[in-house]
């Protein structure tokens, strides 16, 4: 009896978020059909409301609508909307860091393989006293101890440490496989407390809404293009000296922006760009994108398989224009892969056979792809969801850019494919299992995970050279057959 009633609790505790979503999503749309501004009307009961709500993920969504929605309002109202949005416990756009103003700093600083020794040139030149131990050293100056460890891996393990007050990471992005896999990790616990994690590295908007819905109250610094290997040890610096000083986020900026290599690299918590990359209610659709009250509940199966989907599409998002800016011969031009793919979370229209669904829209002079997840794959395994997302938009890019639907256009959507498995899913045979699925879904022949990323390596590069390579694979293991149903 005490099994069962342990394992209905989170179930009934996921009950009651729903119910708390539909009725913030129900005042939000009576708030909206408020003629006027008044001091009892729906408006300031969806004030009241979303103050009320400890859920940090619909706390967040309600205070967003209250910002973005237009809304009459009365000056005192506009006052406890900014105290929500500015708050320093929980608020959605903080001004200052969450670093004591007493005692030590606490930070776990990991430098991938490869930039640790710039890392600590820098802190040395900066003052820090630097002692070398395994794995990584330790950082000293002031009020700061840093742990520096030299590793890409499980870069999240500190997020429930409530004695750390910083994260820092210096490194490749490995096309948002560093971050998702450091969400995977089976020893991920849940977030304590404020924490400031600054990622420097390539395209850190890619994943930061999966990290933002798994640490809501995290204060995340992080980059919206590729960053170069000589300029982040100078990040990293005028962070460490940013913070010591006191500076909030907005004198933080200016601070970084001298030593980058270009103004606007980075993306900070109190901007309201930042708000264009959360999914809060990890709906697997970008909460910038939702209608207005359309807080989605979704039971933790069904959250998974969108969150995959995102990490799919994301992953293709960074890594299309990547391959047609920097690889001879791409077959997309820089403008098509350039044309923004939206995941639009799980689609409940009966009838689709594919994994995904790939629709096209064109609005104001502009044009954007939207993916949708079939919800007959809502709850397949998340690596194949991901390995699905790639790889049929990829064969619905060739098509619409190229009129290409044959073997080679199916290779080379492998290509990209494999590339995914290899880097984002932490468990090697969950992306092997992914693999047979959707080969066998597509008619492609069976193909070890180490066959493909022989075919394909090249530093994140996929080249026609890989990709004949890869056909050569294929030809050998019996070429296309039927797909299966």
């Amino acid at each position: 009896m005490l099994a069962q009633a342990a394992h209905a609790t989170p179930r009934a505790a996921q009950r009651k978020k729903v119910v708390r979503g539909m009725e913030i999503n129900s005042m939000i749309h009576k708030a909206m059909a408020q003629r006027g501004p008044t001091a009892r009307g729906a408006v300031q009961r969806l004030i009241s409301r979303v103050a009320r709500e400890r859920d940090p993920s619909l706390h967040r969504m309600g205070v967003m609508a209250l910002v973005k929605r237009k809304m009459p309002l009365l000056r005192s109202q506009k006052k406890a909307i900014l105290k929500m949005v500015r708050s320093p416990t929980r608020g959605l756009l903080p001004k200052r860091p969450p670093i004591p103003k007493k005692g030590k700093i606490e930070v776990r600083h990991y430098s991938m393989h490869g930039f640790m020794k710039d890392d600590l040139k820098q802190m040395e030149r900066a003052g820090f006293k630097i002692k070398k131990i395994p794995g990584g050293a330790e950082a000293t100056r002031g009020r700061y101890h840093v742990l520096v460890r030299e590793t890409h891996k499980n870069i999240m393990r500190d997020l429930h440490d409530s004695k750390v007050n910083m994260i820092v990471y210096n490194g490749h992005s490995q096309i948002g496989g560093t971050v998702e896999q450091a969400l995977l990790q089976p020893s991920m616990k849940q977030p304590r407390g404020r924490k400031l994690i600054a990622l420097f590295q390539c395209v850190g908007t890619q994943t930061l809404p999966l990290l933002k819905a798994r640490a809501p109250g995290a204060d995340i610094i992080t980059s919206n293009v590729p960053l170069y290997v000589a300029e982040t040890p100078l990040l990293v610096k005028a962070l460490y000296d940013g913070v010591e000083k006191g500076d909030g986020y907005h004198r933080l900026r200016r601070r970084l922006d001298k030593v980058a290599w270009g103004k606007n690299r980075m993306v900070y918590p109190n901007q309201t760009a930042s708000l264009g990359h959360t999914d809060f209610d990890m709906n697997g659709m970008l909460d910038k994108h939702q209608k207005p009250g359309s807080i989605q509940v979704l039971n933790h199966k069904e959250r998974r398989g969108a969150k995959s989907l995102m990490s799919g599409v994301h992953y293709l998002r960074t890594m299309n224009p990547y391959y047609a800016g920097d690889t001879p011969g791409a077959v997309f031009k820089r403008s098509q892969a350039d044309v923004p793919l939206r995941s639009m979370g799980i689609n409940k229209q009966p009838g689709q056979k594919t994994v995904t669904k790939f629709v096209e829209h064109k609005a104001a002079g502009k044009k954007w792809f939207e993916i949708a997840l079939n919800q007959n794959y809502k709850t397949a395994p998340r690596h194949f969801i991901g390995a699905a997302a790639v790889f049929e938009t990829q064969m619905a890019l060739q098509k619409k850019f190229l009129g290409k639907n044959d073997k080679r256009a199916k290779v080379r959507a492998l290509a990209f494919t494999g590339e995914y498995l290899d880097l984002v899913p932490r468990n090697k045979a969950k992306a092997q299992q992914a693999l047979d699925r959707l080969t066998r879904m597509h008619g492609l022949p069976k193909l070890s995970m180490y066959q493909v990323k022989s075919a394909i390596a090249g530093d994140h590069v996929i080249g026609e050279r890989q990709v004949d390579k890869l056909e050569a694979l294929v030809d050998r293991a019996g070429g296309l057959r039927r797909p299966a149903p």
